[in-house]
């Protein structure tokens, strides 16, 4: 027992180390979905540095996905952010809450290419919150065309979209580009390019690097680390995510 525990704990100071050298929460989809009937549910805690070196945290965030069908999936997700600038008291509300449908229009297994869509609408429940200036008013409509490759122990995806600002705000281009890996039996890594390009803002790419470690059937622990690349407008600062998957 207490040499499985020590094999655990390598091998979780491993992908914490791998996660520190990148990014936290993913941004590129995959095509996979919990099948007919399944439930996948997240839930974590998320911390962000803003553009005037404060920090937004996500305490919880999360979301719900139920399979529809062998190839639908159903997702509604949301959370309570706090914000933390210097030299003001914290506030705290109701985040952006997103609904979506994912599906998956090819699945060749055997020659390792998927096809899905997956379009979601994104909005701000919370008026209080917008008006404190916890968060900024969203409406949008988010379209992207996911694209999968897979072998026995390795998938790559890459994700295009569009995401239309329905209240005035802007609305942009993203993309990204995910590997995820079989790197143990218990453990996947994944690694997450992620770009979007807003007309009035500029472009912004981001790195992430991270891993799911399943403690048993139906739990699995999740952790990343996000940062900005290259050259980018925004606020460029780090994002640490970790958090709980549960699968029935």
């Amino acid at each position: 027992m207490d040499t499985c525990l020590m094999n655990i704990g390598r091998s979780l100071m491993c992908c914490l180390l791998l996660a520190g050298l990148a990014g936290g929460a993913a941004a590129t989809e995959d095509t996979d979905t919990p099948g007919k009937g399944g439930w996948e549910i997240n839930l974590g805690v998320s911390a962000a540095r803003t553009d005037n070196d404060g920090w937004e945290y996500g305490l919880p965030a999360g979301d719900i996905n139920y399979g529809v069908g062998e190839r639908g999936q159903f997702l509604l997700g949301g959370s309570r952010v706090s914000l933390r600038e210097p030299g003001s008291a914290r506030i705290a509300g109701t985040g952006a809450a997103v609904a979506g449908l994912k599906w998956r229009l090819v699945d060749h297994e055997r020659a390792g290419f998927s096809l899905a869509v997956f379009p979601q609408y994104a909005w701000t429940p919370s008026k209080s919150a917008e008006r404190r200036g916890v968060v900024e008013s969203e409406r949008s409509v988010i379209l992207p065309v996911i694209v999968g490759l897979h072998t026995e122990n390795t998938g790559a995806f890459l994700e295009v979209g569009r995401k239309l600002s329905h209240n005035g705000g802007d609305s942009e281009w993203v993309g990204g580009f995910k590997i995820l890996n079989q790197c143990t039996p218990n453990i996947e890594c994944r690694i997450d390019l992620h770009h979007s390009l807003v007309s009035s803002v500029g472009r912004q790419s981001t790195a992430e690097a991270g891993f799911k470690l399943s403690l048993n059937d139906s739990f699995i622990l999740v952790a990343g680390v996000e940062r900005a690349i290259g050259r980018h407008n925004g606020n460029g600062g780090l994002s640490i995510n970790l958090g709980i998957q549960i699968v029935r």
